[in-house]
């Protein structure tokens, strides 16, 4: 180890060291001249010795400097090699590289290509290299204020990095990423430039088709949200006619038209259109099937894509020329059934695509589908309709029946009654008095049948029809009903007061109300094992021309689980149906909210 130390911290004269030495030896044999004497001998033998010394000092200058000279040889070849291999590295990169690559000289003349360039551009080395400038790639989609900016750029010594389109040897157009460089000699002087491209082409076209799908997911998403929100047939089509011309297929250039078949006419009704002039047609006279390119498709059920030219022999009766376009026609049907027609007419020199087909194909089952729930929604809405009309119509059937069955046993029964007490009377205070005795105790018994059949008349009078409800309206009639009912059931049954001023209630919804509470006391105490009702009735002020009259009936009953009753209607008795259809008859809404031994509520609100 300290061999080595010493080796590494050895010590080599140097030319300036040897120097020094010969001129020191030199003057010594100076000295000895002057002292020895200016013998011959001396002086050859010194002579001899300088000599010697000389050619000594000459011979490790030579070799010094011839050793340090070849070191310097020997390194400037090796950073030589060193730069032949960088060379031959960066020429294989480049000619290697996937990218372009192309070196032009100040004036712009291509001076060098690289492989990629021939690949993409389909130009060979022989025929750009200098011949031609990068201007044999100009695809015409850059404006000359764009180049001038370009180069103004580049001059200024700047690094230019941009998109652009350029056009190949066989006409395809590119887009490329490109950069450019300006190339500095010493002196900072441009000497040429640089340029590095990139194809990008297809990534380019994936993302204008991932922007088109994005849009046409978003328009149909659009388009099924805003047919989903309405449910009016009108309106649906008219906003999906809204949403699909905003679709980058059209431009902003399409019209458009959607029709709704009418089926008992056979005949097409124009919903919604965009573009159409007001003379149109189809604005005018609706198109019968089997006419016209419309009427043909609602026909058929097929979809028609046709370009149209001015004279069109389908159309001849209800066009005298036309500019050239193009129709896509559509059914709009569900399950076979035709329910309308799309119509959508673009340029003639507008290219449509089979992605673009299948995109309005889908718009289409969209529509026919919101159709179609509108068509059920509107049969549903009817049939309800009917069915409120209907039991309007025998609820007041029914009351004109029980106001004429009240007014029959009052007038008929009871007076037939009231004539036969009276006469009862009379045979028994004319009968003698040794006959009084049994015949007395019949009599007596008859007079008591005919009062309790009086009283039991009086009763299903006022069931039939409470005189309270027509004279003094359904506050006071509930009050009255509630304590006769509380008298025959043994029903606890309480009416307060809201404290408002006096209900003014248009007689039918008076009259349902009141057989809505007669209806729920009787299935409390039929079914609630209740000891106590109450019934409320109260107004709410909406607005100033709109009220609402909410009645409550509750108990304390054993109760029910009314979610699984809501869930399974079925289960539902007569009497809860016969109380929501009375409600339904004059508008209002029915509800029912009771948990097992938590009692019932009934809940009846009407808008007036």
């Amino acid at each position: 180890m300290n061999d080595i130390y010493k080796l590494k911290n050895k010590r080599f004269l140097g030319l300036g060291e040897i120097a020094v030495i010969l001129l020191l030896l030199v003057s010594a044999i100076l000295i000895l001249i002057q002292v020895l004497g200016s013998r011959p001998q001396v002086q050859l033998g010194l002579s001899i010795l300088i000599i010697l010394a000389t050619l000594l000092y000459a011979f490790a200058l030579s070799h010094r400097v011839s050793k340090a000279l070849g070191q310097k040889a020997e390194n400037k070849a090796g950073e030589l090699r060193e730069s032949e291999n960088t060379l031959v590295k960066l020429r294989k990169a480049v000619e290697t590289s996937g990218e372009v690559i192309f070196i032009t000289d100040r004036e712009g003349i291509i001076t060098y290509i690289n492989p990629a360039f021939t690949k993409l551009y389909g130009y060979s080395a022989k025929e750009v290299i200098d011949q031609v400038t990068p201007r044999i790639l100009k695809s015409g989609i850059l404006s000359q204020q764009d180049y001038e900016l370009f180069w103004k750029i580049l001059l200024s010594k700047q690094v230019v990095k941009t998109e652009m389109t350029n056009r190949c040897q066989d006409g395809r157009l590119v887009t490329i990423e490109a950069s450019a460089n300006p190339i500095l000699d010493e002196k900072e002087t441009i000497i040429g430039f640089l340029a590095i491209q990139q194809d990008i082409t297809e990534r380019k076209q994936a993302e204008v088709q991932i922007k088109r799908h994005n849009q046409e997911l978003a328009v149909l998403n659009a388009i099924a949200t805003t047919v989903n929100q309405s449910l009016d047939v009108e309106q649906i089509l008219n906003d999906a006619l809204d949403e699909l011309l905003q679709l980058d297929m059209f431009g902003g250039m399409a019209k458009g038209m959607l029709f709704r078949l009418n089926e008992r006419e056979g005949t097409l009704s124009l919903m919604a259109h965009r573009g159409a002039p007001m003379d149109h047609p189809c604005l005018v006279n609706p198109p019968q099937l089997g006419e016209c390119l419309c009427g043909l498709v609602a026909q058929q059920g097929e979809m028609i894509f046709c370009k149209c030219g001015g004279h069109d022999l389908r159309h001849t009766r209800r066009w005298e020329t036309m500019s050239e376009h193009q129709d896509i026609c559509l059914p709009l049907k569900v399950r076979g059934k035709v329910l309308g027609v799309m119509n959508m007419r673009l340029p003639a020199d507008r290219e449509i695509a089979d992605t673009d087909i299948k995109l309005l194909t889908a718009v289409s089952d969209q529509i026919s589908i919101a159709i179609e729930n509108a068509q059920l929604f509107e049969a549903v809405s009817q049939q309800r309709s009917q069915l409120q009309e209907l039991t309007a119509q025998l609820t007041e059937a029914e009351e004109n029946e029980r106001r004429q069955l009240a007014r029959e046993l009052h007038d008929q029964v009871g007076q037939n009654l009231t004539a036969l007490g009276i006469n009862l009377n009379i045979i028994r205070s004319s009968l003698p008095e040794q006959k009084q005795g049994d015949v007395a105790s019949r009599i007596n018994e008859s007079l008591a049948l005919v009062e309790q059949t009086t009283e039991r008349i009086r009763d299903v009078m006022s069931d039939l029809r409470p005189p309270m409800l027509d004279d003094y309206g359904l506050l006071a009639a509930l009050r009255w009903y509630g304590e006769r009912f509380s008298l025959r059931t043994g029903l606890s049954v309480t009416v307060p007061s809201d404290g408002n001023s006096p209900l003014k209630l248009p007689p039918p919804v008076a009259n349902v109300l009141f057989r809505i509470a007669q209806e729920a006391l009787t299935n409390i105490s039929k079914h609630a094992r209740a000891q106590n009702a109450t019934i409320t009735v109260t107004t709410e002020t909406v607005t100033a021309v709109e009220n609402i009259v909410r009645l409550i009936i509750a108990d304390d009953g054993v109760g029910f689980d009314s979610v699984r009753l809501r869930s399974q209607p079925s289960s539902q008795g007569w009497g809860l149906r016969i109380m929501a259809e009375r409600a339904s008859s004059v508008n209002g809404r029915f509800q029912i909210k009771s948990q097992p031994a938590k009692g019932t509520q009934i809940i009846v609100e009407i808008t007036l």
